[in-house]
């Protein structure tokens, strides 16, 4: 049997091409691929996998078990191409025969199976290059709740002081035209220490669970991202200036459940995937007084490198092996922010541009499990490049030494991205 498809890049230049597959007979050797032009991305895809499964188990794919051709002797003795609606075999025989003819040809419903199945290898790629794109969102939110919690501790009664934060949000990641987005509800919980050094030094570490359970979209089943990370952070507040550092390790857990629509049944695939999260992040500024008003300029970077090792699907012949993959980050931010002391209740907001200057232009390789064949490689999500993270909240007095702490953030006009979250902690000073 031979495939021929092409897809093109949004926006780019051809990026994969389905191009003179061969697809042996079973036992009878490898799929062989001929070269179109030297550099080209092949995708291959298993045909025979494909009907040996309908032949398996053809009633879940809504075929009639030994059905034959769905064409009448008489017309495929001549052509099958004279095959039309009033010379099959029956008048459902195109949804419930999977060949037109002895083999060679598929039915309507024959070829919407092999239509869904290649689909599946063409968003398979950029499906799994979420899992390197969710853990920088959680990161960031991570990081926003440290530096929330700073402000309180330095300006506790003792030199000591530890506080519980938890946040959750709504993320959406979406992709290309046409193949499956990635929404998800994070949400983590984090604990720390800090302690008041001289100089108006701050130190302190903390302790960060989460979880994020997200959805492929259009029936492509989801994945469940754990993630526990150890960060310890710095800061200092000399005078109208501050500034604080935050450096966070984190590893990654992925439980992963990939469905894949093919004609009337949905073969689902399962693996587990592991990964690390590291990040640098630093801010500085400069606070103004008016009255009970403080408002400056804040300019800061995050670091941040994503790398999610490589893993193999089980579970049907649309599985897929997925090589490792790294996704790099650099976001710069400057913005600005104000808050108001009014004795019990000291309200906040901050509003940030954001760059990503590192490229997200990057390749997910994933190869086929039924068969020895190449690997190839799509382009994973594209993200935008600049966003507005929008900040609000109040800090509040529960007790002499206690703090409370709500907020909300909103990240706004970022090209194929939203997230919305909140925050509920507490900080305690002895």
């Amino acid at each position: 049997m031979v495939a021929a498809v092409r897809v093109h890049k949004p926006g780019g230049p051809e990026a994969l091409v389905f191009e003179d597959v061969q697809i042996p007979a079973p036992g009878q050797g490898q799929i062989k691929i001929k070269q179109h032009a030297a550099g080209v991305n092949f995708i291959p895809s298993d045909i025979n996998a494909v009907v040996q499964a309908v032949a398996a188990n053809p009633t879940s794919f809504g075929f009639i078990p030994a059905a034959g051709a769905a064409c009448n002797a008489a017309t495929l003795a001549v052509s099958i191409l004279l095959c039309t609606p009033q010379t099959l075999v029956a008048p459902d025989a195109a949804q419930t025969h999977f060949f037109a003819d002895a083999g060679t040809h598929f039915s309507t419903a024959g070829q919407k199976v092999v239509a869904d199945y290649e689909y599946s290898l063409m968003v398979a790629p950029s499906m799994m290059s979420m899992l390197a794109e969710a853990p920088l969102r959680t990161r960031a939110a991570l990081i926003e709740g440290i530096r929330n919690q700073i402000p309180i501790s330095q300006g506790g009664q003792g030199k000591f002081s530890t506080w519980l934060s938890g946040d959750v949000s709504s993320l959406q990641i979406k992709n290309y035209p046409g193949f499956p987005d990635d929404p998800g509800t994070p949400a983590a919980l984090s604990a720390g220490f800090a302690y008041k050094l001289p100089d108006d030094w701050l130190a302190g570490v903390a302790l960060t669970t989460g979880q994020q359970n997200a959805s492929f979209g259009l029936g492509f089943g989801g994945f469940t991202q754990n993630e526990f990370a150890a960060s310890v952070y710095a800061a200092r507040a000399a005078g109208p200036m501050w500034f604080d550092v935050i450096a966070t390790y984190g590893t990654i857990k992925y439980d992963i459940a990939r469905s894949v629509p093919i004609g009337i049944t949905v073969p689902h695939n399962a693996a587990s995937a592991r990964g690390s999260n590291i990040s640098f992040a630093g801010d500085a500024g400069y606070n103004f007084k008016s009255g009970a008003f403080t408002h400056g300029p804040v300019v800061g970077m995050t670091l941040a490198q994503v790398h999610i090792e490589g893993f193999v699907e089980s579970g049907s012949f649309t599985s897929l092996g997925f090589d490792s993959q790294t996704r790099n980050s650099a976001v710069g931010e400057f913005g600005y922010q104000i808050s108001y002391d009014a004795g019990r209740w000291r309200p906040f907001a901050k509003v940030t541009w954001d760059h990503e200057f590192a490229s997200s232009d990057r390749l997910v390789t994933a190869s086929l499990t039924t068969a020895s064949a190449p690997a190839y490689s799509l382009p994973a999500v594209v993200p935008g490049q600049d966003w507005v993270t929008a900040t609000a909240g109040i800090k509040f007095a529960v007790a002499a030494n206690m703090t409370g702490l709500l907020a909300v953030t909103d990240v706004v006009a970022e090209q194929n991205v939203r997230i919305f979250g909140g925050q509920l902690g507490v900080n305690v000073s002895f």
